[in-house]
């Protein structure tokens, strides 16, 4: 399966015959990827440790697709209701968005806890996955929200 560009993986969302779920989660898999890049925030070395975490990791960035089918679906609602695009996504912001950072911040509180831990390994997995999780909240607040709004324009420019 090929996924071209974000904006299809949020076509595929939306459109029936598009991309599915599991074309985000491969899109994830090519971000998960990045190995050294990802635990360099963290101040870590990329250890046999860190890189078995990277299965974990995985589990909670799949929290990005399931953002994404939210905040898309809010959005659509939004203009169903006759929002224009930007009221559309100040509203979508406005609401599910500030639940998800919510929900980042709670499951990132989660995470800090192994920072306590008198085991190097496990401050960097919590370290690890802390990072993780604000990356995937940011994403889907800041990144997805503005694709929406440029394949809305799009979508009612052709």
């Amino acid at each position: 399966m090929q996924v071209t560009s974000p904006l299809t993986v949020i076509e595929g969302f939306i459109d029936p015959d598009g991309p599915t779920f599991d074309a985000a989660v491969a899109a994830e898999a090519d971000a998960v990827g990045l190995g050294p890049d990802l635990v360099a925030p963290v101040g870590a070395d990329l250890t046999p440790m860190l890189a078995a975490a990277a299965c974990p990791v995985f589990g909670v960035l799949t929290v990005l697709p399931v953002a994404a089918v939210v905040i898309t679906h809010r959005y659509l609602d939004m203009r169903r209701e006759g929002l224009d695009i930007p009221e559309a996504a100040t509203a979508t912001l406005a609401t599910t968005g500030a639940a998800l950072v919510v929900s980042a911040l709670t499951t990132d509180i989660g995470f800090a806890v192994l920072l306590l831990s008198s085991l190097i390994p496990f401050q960097q997995f919590g370290a690890l996955l802390v990072v993780a999780v604000i990356g995937s909240a940011l994403v889907s607040v800041l990144v997805l929200p503005s694709m929406l709004v440029l394949w809305d324009r799009f979508r009612t420019a052709a």
